[in-house]
């Protein structure tokens, strides 16, 4: 029985075959050793881009490149410019600002105000239902009351 050709935890590429459908090709990271027959060794393997994990075999995979440096969670720094002639640093310009801190938007509270307004107008809702009930309510009782004029007490003298 030979052993199995990458370790775990070792960078390969993936290079799918005709038949494989859309499995994206590329680098992917040896996550366990799975048995198999000898001839052609069986890996399950993560893509280092989407996680995504899948199975494949020994004769798919090459020895792959290093894994990509880690970045902190701002991106590289850009380097400060100068101005020609020795002078002093160069303002940065907003678009050079904005690349280097690029945020992920907050999709959480943009729900949150969309929630707000919808039971805002859910309740402006029911305020005019109660107010249409109270009018129609005040029309029905409002015609009776004219007719039967209110009774008076006899007067004592």
């Amino acid at each position: 029985m030979s052993p199995h050709r990458f370790a775990v935890g070792q960078n390969v590429e993936f290079v799918p075959r005709q038949f494989d459908g859309n499995v994206p090709r590329g680098a992917y990271t040896v996550v366990r050793q799975l048995p198999g027959p000898p001839n052609d060794r069986e890996y399950r393997v993560k893509h280092t881009k989407d996680g995504h994990e899948r199975v494949v075999l020994e004769s798919q995979l090459r020895s792959g490149p290093p894994p990509p440096p880690r970045l902190d969670r701002q991106g590289p720094r850009p380097a400060a410019a100068t101005r020609p002639g020795g002078g002093g640093p160069v303002a940065a310009t907003p678009k050079d600002s904005e690349r280097s801190v690029a945020r992920k938007p907050n999709y959480g509270l943009q729900r949150a105000d969309v929630n707000r307004s919808k039971q805002a107008k859910q309740e402006a809702k029911q305020r005019e239902r109660e107010e249409a009930v109270a009018r129609r309510k005040a029309e029905r009782e409002g015609p009776q009351a004219a007719a039967s004029p209110p009774a008076e007490e006899p007067k004592q003298d």
